[in-house]
């Protein structure tokens, strides 16, 4: 349907451009003026606003490592510790993709679950 409008109304923007008029003068001489026309496109066509997006999620694994060593220190009965602890992550992407007709703004939030620290 709304390609059907749209060759319409291209065909009446054609039909409107600027042409030559010809008029022949009183006495029948070969006489010929140009004469501009102008034309005008006004749309006045209502559209809704539509939402759409993908929103594509990895694989969110997180990994908390601890590496180093732990010896028996005898003489205290305690170990000493001598660690590194790091975070890796694998698949922590997030990507939106807006398939809408108008612009969307996107934020994401992090909430850690209640028994998570």
């Amino acid at each position: 349907m709304k390609k059907t409008i749209s060759i319409v109304m291209a065909l009446a923007l054609v039909a409107t451009l600027s042409t030559a008029a010809f008029a022949a003068a009183a006495d029948d001489a070969d006489i010929k003026k140009d004469i501009g026309v102008n034309a005008k496109y006004v749309e006045d066509i209502k559209t809704s606003k539509t939402i759409s997006a993908d929103v594509v999620w990895g694989e969110m694994e997180f990994t908390y490592s601890v590496n180093g060593t732990k010896t028996w220190n005898a003489k205290t009965h305690e170990y000493d510790i001598d660690t590194k602890c790091e975070w890796s992550a694998k698949g922590n992407d997030i990507s939106v993709t807006n398939h809408s007709n108008a612009a969307i703004d996107v934020d994401f939030t992090y909430q850690p679950l209640d028994e998570y620290s």
